[in-house]
């Protein structure tokens, strides 16, 4: 208990960067699934046509690895 106790500072400097990570992940993914999406609803076709391409080696991608 006493090693949890003196460790306490790194406990909590490792739970903040694993929450600062998530929330920045969490982020990043919004802005890439709204300018993905809004490329395949959009009025451009090639632009279209790259953002389904991404969208189905995404989906795809389980099944690659």
């Amino acid at each position: 208990m006493e090693v949890i106790v003196d460790n306490l500072g790194r406990y909590g400097s490792g739970v903040l960067s694993t929450v600062t990570l998530t929330l920045a992940g969490w982020a990043g993914a919004l802005v890439l699934g709204v300018v993905v999406a809004a490329m395949r609803v959009g009025p451009v076709g090639p632009l279209r046509a790259v953002a389904a391409t991404y969208v189905q080696l995404v989906r795809n991608c389980p099944l690659a690895v």
